[in-house]
């Protein structure tokens, strides 16, 4: 039974992984695009250049603790 239970959480945080990288480079989508993906997500991570990202967010609710939002 310990076997399954670790197997389906070995499974679900590859497939968790896998499907948060979905989606074209932000780049090659228009900025309204990437506005209306962050308004209908409330918070995302778009890439930035060939290797960095940032995470962008609709409002101040999406933060963690320690962070603001700024204009971006």
């Amino acid at each position: 039974m310990m076997r399954r239970v670790l197997a389906f959480l070995a499974l679900a945080s590859v497939v968790t992984a896998a499907t948060a990288q979905v989606g074209p480079p932000t780049s090659q989508r228009t900025c309204g695009a990437n506005r209306q993906l962050v308004m209908r997500d409330g918070a995302v991570v778009l890439d930035t250049g060939p290797q960095t990202y940032a995470r962008f967010v609709r409002s101040g609710a999406e933060c963690l603790v320690d962070q603001f939002p700024e204009p971006a």
